[in-house]
């Protein structure tokens, strides 16, 4: 400390003085928040004002003026960063805007919100872009953003033009129905040509859904990102866009030109599919196409099939039973089982897909492990199936990788639900649910424990292997769900209670932690347990605070809804 400080007190280049000025506050916070509150002003250098800047938000010092106007004044701020030491801190506004939310505090985030305000109302492009990525995080970290700053990006659209330099149209689709005032721009920019257009309706696909589905039944061969965004997004983490008869016509059209060979349509089937009997009028279009795409559009098929049609595309999917590759017969032979309950061309394709499957050992293929579904789903009427099931199980006390474990849960599950006992499946998934050593086991465990509920009381001798499972955050509400199946009398429903509000605090599981506490009655929880599940709903920090990009803030929401429902039970 004394090295550095009589080094910065004759140093004169500005950036080796702002690294010396960063170093000391982190060494000495305290000792050192002086030295930086003095090196604010515009007397010093750009490169250590905005050192200063941020040694001050790092050190907790109160958020002033004369700091807020610092960053105004050096706007835009990344090439000041740009050739220092660390490079984990180059995007100074992101870092103080991150550092000043986490403090959580009403004044801090109103610091936040002033400071993005007006940088995204600034006239330099380059500040309202960075200004623009802040603004994202800070919807995905801040409950209250999207509001406060909806009408500052707003401003940032109209600023960039049709080319939306910075982003902003992007931006404005994450506000969901808080972004209502920017729809008659989005609407505007939806109209025009290229890559711009696409982005305005698919902004504005969560903004103003009704208005937007009109604008992509216009064009819809050349607004990709919108329709990925009509169809559930990036990972299906969106909500769908509600049916829409001019969509639905557009989607008609689309199918009645898709040939061998194409692009696998995997939107088209889960728009379609999400509406159920509403797309019951592309019936003859999927038809027509399911040579095309077999596999995507038997689900498809099944999904908006009414009662009046569902002898001619029985039919089909049985013609499509007998001949193709395997795979397609398959499908074509469990959509069928799933449409009328016919379950006669599926039962000797199983016995096919299994007859090569003794030992185990499939996995990542995944046939063990659909052939164990459908067999499951059948029944009892599966009978014949039992012995090829039970010899594709895995070795008991073997090596086993997760695809593997999978497997066996699933012949577990089916050979339940075909034989009706339970002493072949209980010592399966004892066997999975021991084993927690494994990477990326947690996905495993929770399929292993929701199959030890199906199995019922008869799967009691799994409950000392499921309350291990209970401390850990991410398996706390399968596992609870699971002992609450196989021995409720065993649960302490108040201490169950309180480990899943640690869960859905932590933002592990948040959704099943709370579908968990309805299961067990939010009417019962103390006033403790009240309090918090109130907290989950109305604090300003989210819990969701992970998932894909674009995809935070609206599944944070419905967390949001789903707890205020559980607390309208209470």
């Amino acid at each position: 400390m004394p090295a550095l400080r009589d080094r910065a007190a004759v140093e004169a280049d500005p950036l080796v003085r702002a690294e010396l000025l960063t170093s000391l506050v982190e060494l000495d916070p305290e000792g050192s928040a002086p030295a930086a509150a003095g090196a604010i002003g515009p007397d010093s250098p750009p490169e250590l004002r905005l050192a200063a800047v941020t040694a001050c938000a790092d050190a907790g010092l109160p958020w002033t003026r004369g700091l807020h106007e610092a960053v105004l004044e050096l706007l835009p701020l990344d090439p000041l960063a740009a050739d220092r030491y660390d490079h984990s801190r180059g995007e100074p506004l992101h870092d103080i805007s991150v550092t000043l939310l986490e403090r959580d505090t009403g004044a801090d985030r109103e610091a936040v919100f002033a400071l993005l305000d007006a940088a995204l109302r600034s006239d330099d492009p380059e500040a309202r872009t960075e200004a623009v990525w802040v603004a994202m995080t800070a919807c995905e970290l801040s409950r209250s953003a999207p509001a406060r700053l909806a009408p500052a990006l707003l401003a940032a659209a109209e600023a960039d033009g049709p080319d939306d330099g910075s982003g902003a149209l992007s931006a404005l689709g994450r506000l969901g129905a808080r972004g209502a005032l920017a729809a008659d721009l989005l609407a505007a920019r939806a109209a025009g040509d290229g890559d711009p257009a696409d982005r305005a309706l698919e902004a504005l696909v969560t903004v103003d859904p009704v208005r937007a589905a009109s604008l992509l039944a216009r064009d819809l061969e050349r607004r990709p990102r919108a329709f990925q965004a009509a169809s559930g997004g990036p990972g299906d983490a969106l909500p769908v866009i509600p049916y829409a008869p001019e969509l639905l016509g557009a989607v008609r059209r689309r199918l009645a030109t898709m040939r061998p060979g194409g692009t696998t349509p995997f939107r088209v089937t889960a728009l379609l599919a999400s509406w159920g009997w509403e797309a019951s009028e592309a019936v003859p279009e999927l038809l027509a196409a399911l040579p095309s795409h077999p596999l995507p559009l038997t689900k498809a098929l099944v999904a908006v099939c009414p009662p009046g049609r569902r002898a001619e595309v029985a039919d089909a999917l049985r013609e499509r039973t007998a001949t193709g590759p395997a795979d397609e017969r398959f499908a074509a032979a469990r959509a069928l089982h799933e449409l009328t309950g016919d379950h006669g061309p599926l039962l000797p394709l199983l016995a096919e897909r299994l007859a090569g499957s003794a030992g185990g050992g499939g996995g990542s293929d995944q046939l063990i492990r659909e052939a164990a579904e459908a067999a499951a789903a059948i029944g009892p009427a599966a009978a014949s199936l039992v012995p090829a099931l039970r010899a594709a199980l895995n070795s008991p006390g073997g090596e086993r990788n997760n695809p593997q474990m999978d497997d066996d849960i699933a012949v577990a599950v089916a050979l339940h639900r075909i034989t009706g006992g339970v002493a072949e499946s209980v010592p399966v998934l004892a066997g999975v649910l021991g084993d927690r050593d494994g990477l990326w086991r947690r996905w495993t465990l929770v399929r292993a424990a929701e199959a030890a509920a199906s199995l019922g009381p008869g799967a009691r001798p799994l409950a000392p292997v499921l309350r291990t499972l209970l401390t850990d955050p991410r398996l706390t509400p399968t596992a609870a769900l699971a002992l609450h199946a196989v021995a409720p009398e065993e649960l302490d429903t108040g201490h169950v209670a309180g480990l899943l509000l640690d869960a859905a605090e932590a933002g592990e599981a948040p959704f099943a932690a709370v579908d968990a506490l309805m299961v067990f009655g939010t009417d019962g929880l103390s006033a403790e347990h009240r309090a918090r599940l109130t907290e989950l709903a109305e604090r300003d920090g989210r819990v969701v605070r992970t998932g894909l990009d674009g995809t935070v803030e609206i599944t944070d929401e419905r967390l949001r809804a789903r707890v205020r429902a559980a607390l309208r039970g209470a």
